[in-house]
């Protein structure tokens, strides 16, 4: 089930992505070969 997301949302998930991007990284980094991809989701 997707909802539609209001633009105040959007806004708040695109600031918490850029405020993880680090530690994303960070994780991925550690985690090597053992993970695809590291990201923020809901």
């Amino acid at each position: 089930l997707k909802l539609e997301e209001t633009e105040d949302e959007k806004k708040k998930k695109e600031e918490l992505k850029e405020k993880f991007e680090g530690l994303c990284k960070v994780i991925k980094d550690v985690l090597g070969d053992k993970v695809e991809k590291v990201i923020v989701s809901d």
